[in-house]
């Protein structure tokens, strides 16, 4: 009884957890807590409730420059997107049955997203409104792809959200993100590949041996291609530099 009552309290935390992350981004301004931080607002002096500190730039000694570091990862919310696509556990006491409802979280998610992207109808020219909405779920759908180790997948929704960010009336500060999702998802593809698909007795072992340096370079060299991308738009955020 004691474990039931944990469970379920763990249930509906998680639920509430979800539920709140789910609706920051289901709002006209969802992508506001991921702009680039050097174009916010800096806060009043005293302020605490900020999620972002800036300093000095070293790299500029002597000048006004500064750089800024923020609280929040650009990815930090994939697995709070995941969670309501738990499937339904009936006997908390099966080790089987909690596995696959965690299991079928990226199909069902990816199920879902897509239909309600689907249902939008875009057009050839689709109005800002539209792109808006589009452009939050095709960040939904790869965070689901990514969850699931659906890398290159994942790319091709972020790419077309990029591609979407190009409507006229757009937020300034919108597009430029994606390019470092798109860096996130070439990183972990290179991690696939040169981690987990190409293990070797020298993998992961530090001081790193020749045979420990990663082969399949293609993910590194892109994720430095999009981080370069989002330096241009916010050269003083420290999370993607």
């Amino acid at each position: 009884m004691k474990l039931f009552a944990r469970l379920a309290l763990l249930g509906v935390v998680c639920l509430v957890v979800a539920v709140a992350v789910v609706s920051q981004f289901a709002g006209s301004g969802w992508w506001r807590g991921f702009m680039p931080l050097g174009q916010r607002t800096a806060p009043a002096h005293g302020d605490q409730n900020t999620d972002f500190e800036t300093y000095p730039d070293p790299n500029a000694p002597g000048t006004s420059k500064r750089v800024s570091l923020g609280g929040v990862p650009f990815d930090y919310d994939i697995f709070g997107v995941m969670l309501p696509y738990t499937g339904t556990i009936r006997d908390t006491n099966s080790l089987q049955e909690l596995r696959e409802a965690i299991r079928g979280r990226g199909r069902r998610a990816l199920a879902d997203l897509r239909a309600q992207y689907d249902h939008l109808g875009l057009s050839s020219s689709p109005t800002l409104d539209q792109a808006l909405q589009a452009m939050r779920l095709a960040r939904l759908i790869a965070f689901a792809c990514m969850f699931d180790g659906k890398f290159a997948e994942a790319s091709s929704w972020l790419q077309r959200a990029l591609e979407l960010g190009q409507i006229r009336g757009m937020p300034p500060d919108l597009p430029c993100v994606f390019h470092v999702l798109l860096g996130l998802a070439a990183l972990r593809q290179g991690e696939i590949e040169n981690c987990l698909e190409c293990v070797g007795p020298s993998s992961c072992i530090f001081p790193l041996e020749p045979g420990a340096v990663h082969r399949q370079q293609a993910g590194s060299r892109e994720a430095v291609k999009q981080f370069t991308a989002y330096l241009e738009d916010a050269p003083d955020d420290l999370r993607a530099r």
